[in-house]
């Protein structure tokens, strides 16, 4: 074979290498992207598909601790990002004293939320009898938790005062 053939074949080789070598790279970008499309697509938890319920208290150095935990009940799966809100009600609905603020105990992620699997916020309730008299709502009916990013909330019956420090933290995984 002369030094032209051995070059051309040389050069075929190269050719068909770098060809093999981009398409094997659109079919890696491609799937990634699909992916991470698929994971973007999950659409935000609707309040019909949510059932709320409470851990079992916690108490610390006067502020008692509990776990909210957000249920999707949907056939599919779902996500939230965020803080919920959360009000103490009476049993007309009516707001009492101030709704939970947040707490910055942890960072806010996107939870994708499996059908009949949970994600949780801890709810800070200071202790009503460190407070003096007027600080501290007349006892509630009710928890009212609003997920995050919708307008309508879940209610849980629930007896407990809005103190100052009322917290709640982001959505965490589990539970």
């Amino acid at each position: 074979m002369s030094a032209q053939g051995v070059e051309e074949a040389s050069t075929g080789r190269g050719l068909a290498a770098s060809l093999v070598s981009v398409t094997v790279l659109i079919v890696v970008v491609l799937g990634l992207s699909a992916y991470w499309w698929h994971i973007a697509a999950i659409d935000a938890c609707a309040v019909d598909h949510l059932r709320v319920s409470l851990g079992q208290p916690q108490n610390a150095a006067g502020t008692s601790y509990m776990d909210v935990r957000l249920t999707n009940t949907g056939v599919g799966r779902c996500s939230l990002i965020g803080y919920p809100t959360a009000f103490l009600t009476d049993g007309n609905g009516t707001v009492l004293g101030l709704g939970a603020a947040t707490s910055s105990l942890y960072l806010p992620t996107k939870l994708t939320i499996a059908h009949n699997a949970s994600v949780h916020a801890v709810v800070g309730f200071p202790n009503a009898a460190n407070f003096q008299p007027g600080s501290c709502s007349r006892a509630s009916n009710d928890l009212s938790i609003y997920p995050p990013g919708l307008a309508m909330s879940l209610k849980v019956p629930f007896t407990q005062y809005s103190c100052p420090g009322f917290s709640i933290t982001a959505l965490r995984p589990g539970i």
